[in-house]
């Protein structure tokens, strides 16, 4: 879709994401599946942005399922598909789902549960003194 000649002003942009400040925007245009977005501006830069969509994150955390209906996000943290085990792979995930799911403008309520009879089975402590973090790799 090309919006030639577009005027965003008035648009209520106050819930778009975007990661850098654009000069004035002349053309816009997303791929045929909705997952990039094109920008054209007076300044002759093009610049594609990732539109955060689901299917770009429920599967990259190992402690969380997610599966939405309606705009109701269910995130089930669990262990090994058991009552999840406190450690430092949850710790240092928690923070890059929340981003995700936050980035994601089909989200309009999220419920926040467990897999078995606990939310949490217990702590594994001794995983926050491994040196590397699981944070490098999001």
């Amino acid at each position: 879709m090309n919006l030639h000649n577009v005027n965003f002003m008035g648009a209520d942009l106050a819930k778009s994401v975007f990661a850098q400040q654009l000069a004035q925007v002349l053309s816009v245009a997303f791929s045929p599946d909705g997952h990039l977005l094109a920008t054209g501006d007076a300044n002759g830069e093009i610049r594609l942005w990732q539109v955060i969509h689901l299917d770009n994150y429920a599967n990259k955390y190992e402690s969380f399922r997610m599966e939405r209906k309606d705009g109701v996000l269910e995130v089930a943290l669990h262990t090994n598909g058991g009552s999840m085990v406190f450690s430092k792979t949850v710790h240092d995930e928690l923070g890059f789902a929340f981003a995700d799911i936050a980035a994601d403008r089909e989200n309009k309520v999220v419920i926040l549960t467990g897999t078995g009879d606990k939310l949490s089975q217990r702590s594994n402590y001794l995983t926050f003194s491994e040196e590397s973090s699981h944070a490098n790799h999001f």
